[in-house]
């Protein structure tokens, strides 16, 4: 919490040779615009820029491999977010805040092909239209797209084995969906309240389908 609600900082330029940028650092900075970090930085800790209402784009350095649970949470002004090509991990949990989530502002995000989990709601976000989801990730958690109202289509690689409880929850734009051939269950509420959904592929290896998983579906799929 190293610069935590300072209300009136509006940029931040971090020097080169800093590696770690900790939890909260700059929790709350609600009129920070611009940040720059360094290439030097390796690792954001969790909530790093939670609150940071007036940040309008990152650009997270390319030896970065973890996003923790709620760097990002409510930057609500961010439209632009570069995602390094090392990153292997977009952490958080049930006990708090997705990395991207409420970054209303979002509207397009390409996940970079090393990552292999996106966590707990990651990108809870109203506004994104567009998600690339790559071959390399094998589990979506739990709430990770819950909300995402103007998400119209989504592709779930055949690497993903796992789809967490109300991953797609709410996303009332979501018109057709392929499940991939090695998820065996489809979890509680996954889709619920998709009432835009049309079109449901299900692989023949699913074994079990959750409470309320279509829930909400008004047409006939």
């Amino acid at each position: 919490e190293a610069f935590g609600r300072c209300s009136s900082l509006t940029s931040m330029t971090i020097p080169e040779g800093v590696k770690y940028i900790w939890d909260a650092a700059f929790k709350d900075c609600s009129n920070l615009t611009r940040v720059t970090i360094p290439e030097s930085v390796t690792s954001i800790g969790a909530e790093a820029f939670s609150g940071c209402s007036s940040l309008s784009r990152v650009a997270i350095p390319k030896y970065v491999t973890s996003i923790e649970r709620g760097s990002f949470y409510r930057c609500t002004s961010l439209k632009s977010v570069t995602l390094p090509e090392k990153l292997r991990y977009i952490r958080g949990d049930d006990e708090s805040d997705g990395a991207f989530e409420d970054c209303t502002s979002l509207k397009n995000i390409t996940i970079p092909d090393n990552v292999i989990s996106i966590g707990y709601a990651a990108f809870a976000c109203s506004g994104l239209t567009g998600v690339t989801i790559p071959e390399s990730v094998t589990s979506i958690d739990e709430d990770a797209f819950t909300g995402c109202s103007d998400l119209t289509s989504v592709v779930i690689p055949e690497s993903v084995t796992s789809i967490g409880a109300y991953a797609f929850n709410n996303c009332s734009s979501l018109n057709n969906v392929t499940i991939p051939k090695g998820v065996t269950k489809i979890s509680r509420d996954t889709f619920r309240n998709c009432s835009s959904l049309t079109s449901v592929i299900i692989p023949k290896d699913v074994t079990s389908i959750g409470d309320e998983a279509f829930s909400g579906c008004s047409h006939r799929i």
